[in-house]
């Protein structure tokens, strides 16, 4: 099974009556400089669908334009199970997954000039 990290052009989600949540797992780095990752959160169905829903935006007394790189990974290994999404600019996004039954955490690193914050939740269905 391949793992995929995918920017969604939605901005809402829409669940059918018969999804029930699995995790739900909260996030916020007021402002920060290089990597930092989320708890971790297992999932056990063999195929786990769900979404991250980012906001991110300038970090305390930043000028410049946040730029942040998003990426699913093993919670025990640290090795990627998707492929990583960069975000550039103020925005909030959703961003959808597929991946198998495991134990992950959430890898957020900022790659631009100045600090970046981001707040967010990840929803497994």
């Amino acid at each position: 099974m391949r793992a995929s990290l995918n920017l969604s052009k939605t901005t809402s989600i829409s669940l059918k009556r018969s999804a029930r949540l699995q995790r739900l797992l909260t996030f916020t780095f007021p402002f920060f400089n290089g990597t930092v990752f989320t708890g971790t959160f297992q999932v056990r169905n063999l195929v786990n669908r769900g979404e991250i829903i980012v906001s991110q935006r300038r970090g305390a007394g930043s000028i410049t334009t946040p730029i942040v790189r998003y990426q699913i990974v093993n919670a025990v290994t640290g090795i990627p199970v998707t492929n990583s999404v960069t975000l550039t600019g103020t925005l909030s996004v959703a961003l959808s997954f597929r991946i198998p039954a495991g134990t992950y955490k959430l890898r957020i690193t900022n790659i631009g000039a100045g600090a970046a914050s981001v707040q967010g939740v990840i929803v497994v269905f």
